[in-house]
């Protein structure tokens, strides 16, 4: 007989949508701001461009990371 998973909590954290954006923020933030400072200590003709788009990278994680805070305070 099979069994009924009616009322059981949804597994796994890859369901919860503010958790995935928490994740991948700190992700965008923590490789945005270690690929600028790699770029910044190498020389390069395009450097300042690559620097703007890695921190640009960071600013859209830490946008992420409001949207998650902000979907987590409207649910609770």
């Amino acid at each position: 007989m099979s069994e009924s998973n009616e009322g059981a909590e949804p597994g796994g954290a890859l369901e919860d949508p503010v958790w995935v954006l928490r994740m991948v923020g700190w992700i965008a933030i923590g490789g945005g701001v270690l690929l600028a400072l790699i770029q910044a200590n190498s020389s390069g003709r395009n450097s300042g461009l690559w620097i703007l788009i890695f921190l640009g990278v960071a600013i859209l994680g830490a946008l992420l990371r409001i949207e998650a805070a902000i979907r987590d305070a409207k649910r609770h």
